[in-house]
């Protein structure tokens, strides 16, 4: 494949490391809307011998960067996964992960049906226990946009679409969360300590494997909880709430 930047959709075939099935995966230019890095992940289901999860990682030029076991089972759910997601929407479901992120506690608000299937998809994520009395109320009618790099949470939720069961949406949203969340649980112990890095430096201390587009929205969160993340990233370019937009 030349180097050019995938401008009309590509047929990528993989082989799958669990059951050696070939796969042809169609990626577009659409895809790289929110991988700011040019990097995208990509969930791809197969049935058998049993039901099991890979990723691979493509380029902007159509280059496979990498492929990895995600789930050697996917477990069943009984939860509508893709029903709430149609009910809520990409946007509002992509504003949902990031608060779940964000805050300890969420009070839930809005018309019940939206509700009921926002609190299902907390459900997935294994965030119920956030729910509850809160200062933080989230009315999932009117969710606000965040002030920050959110394109990681879409394309996660956009990527989910590709699969067709509920149970491999569940696994697939439910791992990229539980990621993510690790991702910023390091990152909130790294920045106790007094010292200052580049993007890249960060990234490379980090053993939880997260990309510098995951990064910038986890520095975006811990900001918002008051670290000044600002001050410690040497990168002259570098701006914190939403650069990207």
């Amino acid at each position: 494949m030349s180097q050019q930047v995938i401008a009309r959709p590509v047929i990528i075939r993989v082989k799958c490391p669990v059951c050696g099935e070939q796969t042809e995966v169609t990626v577009s230019s659409e895809d790289f809307q929110n991988a700011l890095s040019g990097i995208v992940r990509i969930p791809i289901q197969h049935q058998h011998p049993t039901p099991h999860l890979i990723i691979i990682d493509i380029d902007r030029y159509g280059f496979i960067r990498g492929a990895y076991i995600y789930r050697r089972v996917i477990q069943p759910t009984k939860i509508p996964v893709g029903e709430a997601i149609d009910v809520l929407g990409i946007e509002k479901t992509t504003y949902l992960l990031y608060y779940l992120l964000r805050y300890e506690k969420l009070r839930l608000a809005g018309k019940r049906e939206i509700v009921d299937k926002a609190k299902l998809l907390i459900h997935v994520v294994g965030e119920t226990t956030k729910i509850g009395e809160s200062k933080n109320v989230i009315n999932i009618d009117k969710i606000k946009k965040p002030r920050a790099t959110i394109q990681p949470l879409r394309q996660i939720v956009l990527q989910s679409l590709r699969l067709e069961t509920d149970d491999a949406k569940a696994e697939w949203i439910k791992g990229e969360y539980r990621r993510l969340k690790d991702g910023l649980k390091e990152l909130e112990n790294v920045f106790e300590t007094r010292k200052s890095w580049t993007l890249d430096e960060l990234l490379k201390s980090l053993k939880t494997g997260i990309n510098k587009d995951e990064l910038r929205l986890l520095l975006d969160i811990i900001e918002d909880r008051g670290y000044k993340v600002s001050k410690r990233i040497k990168n002259a370019e570098y701006k914190i709430k939403g650069l990207f937009g």
